[in-house]
């Protein structure tokens, strides 16, 4: 197993007002920097917040050993920001795969509400790839893991599951399941554009995504 390299976990973003404590979290893809998120967090962050953007262990590099799944992420980044106060989390891509787990370990007294963006749950082993990769691959594609979101709605956590109508990420057929499903506090809606297109300045996903986190915090701070 790699060890966490210590620059990996002191290099997150922060945007907002200067010394507003951060009320978002936007969790990058996988390859990605932070960098590659500050659009999005510009544009769902509520007027007058904060948005902090971890750095994901290993991104932008290519480790040799890349044993660790998504709850070992998620684990680094609660280790992180103990110190942060409820807030709301965004992942984007495999960086909702890291936010679900992240989320159940925090609780509904910690994270507000849940967002994940054009992320697979489901099982898809035909997505793992030759070595030095396997590992890493075998823990995010070979397993299902559709019950974490399902699960963070149940503890009390609003979750939103945003699809993109012509995503290369998620199946048709996992759509098709997701907006089968009938789970309160879990809303899933299919957005217009590509993985990527969902993400651009302006979108309809990131409007929704910004009235309902506008909807979901206020109510939280008015309980």
């Amino acid at each position: 197993m790699a060890s966490v390299m210590q620059s990996d976990l002191e290099s997150p973003m922060i945007l907002g007002p200067k010394g507003v404590r951060p009320t978002v979290m936007v969790l990058h893809g996988f390859g990605d920097t932070p960098g590659d998120v500050a659009d999005l967090a510009r544009a769902v962050t509520p007027a007058g917040a904060s948005a902090l953007l971890p750095k994901l262990r290993g991104s932008g590099l290519v480790p040799d050993d890349c044993g660790w799944s998504p709850a070992h992420l998620a684990g680094d980044i609660q280790a992180s920001n103990q110190e942060l106060g409820p807030h709301a989390v965004v992942g984007y891509s495999y960086g909702g795969s890291v936010a679900a787990p992240y989320a159940l370990m925090l609780g509904p007294s910690r994270v507000r509400v849940l967002v994940v963006l054009d992320q697979a749950f489901g099982a898809r082993s035909d997505r793992s790839e030759p070595e030095p990769w396997s590992q890493a691959n075998d823990l995010l594609w070979h397993y299902d893991y559709t019950h974490q979101l399902i699960a963070t709605a149940r503890i009390g956590i609003p979750t939103l599951l945003i699809l993109g109508k012509d995503s290369h990420v998620v199946q048709p057929a996992e759509t098709e399941a997701w907006l089968a499903l009938d789970e309160p506090g879990l809303e899933v809606v299919v957005a217009p554009g590509n993985h990527r297109e969902i993400v651009y300045p302006q979108s309809q996903a990131l409007v929704v995504v910004a009235d309902f986190l506008a909807r979901a915090i206020h109510h939280t701070e008015a309980q």
